[in-house]
């Protein structure tokens, strides 16, 4: 139900909303395709019965899930920030503001949660197993 019903067809509008608006590109590459990546990662070792790793895509795939709201909030912030300099680094256009802040906010969206959710796969008890010394003696590789 969540790839069929929910994640696929929301990364695929997501990539036509990322066309149709004037910030789409920049947008679409964050978002929409590295969402559309991880999930089928996921089902993929789900399927093949590999449930740690299938957890590990689908950590990643909440941050990125995560990333939609959290750009909402760098876009509000950056749009605060930066309305001051609208007569001076923007010469008073105010479309060049609107395009930072969607670009800012796409990028910033994924790239600070992405590597959190990384550093929490490695920590100590979120980390796959490595071999005790025991297992490697016996395994023939």
């Amino acid at each position: 139900m969540y790839v069929f019903g929910g994640r696929l067809p929301s990364g695929l509008l997501g990539l036509v909303a990322g066309l149709a608006t004037p910030y789409g590109p920049v947008t679409m590459a964050g978002d929409a395709l590295l969402w559309l990546s991880c999930t089928p990662a996921g089902r993929r070792m789900a399927g093949r019965r590999r449930f740690v790793d299938h957890r590990r895509w689908m950590v990643r795939n909440f941050a990125l899930t995560m990333s939609i709201i959290t750009n909402r909030v760098y876009g509000v912030l950056f749009a605060i920030l930066l309305s001051p300099q609208l007569e001076t680094t923007f010469h008073g256009d105010e479309t060049l503001p609107a395009a930072t802040v969607a670009g800012l906010g796409a990028w910033l969206g994924w790239i600070l949660p992405l590597p959190f959710a990384e550093w929490w796969l490695e920590r100590g008890d979120a980390a796959p197993e490595s071999p005790s010394r025991e297992d490697r003696r016996s395994d023939p590789r």
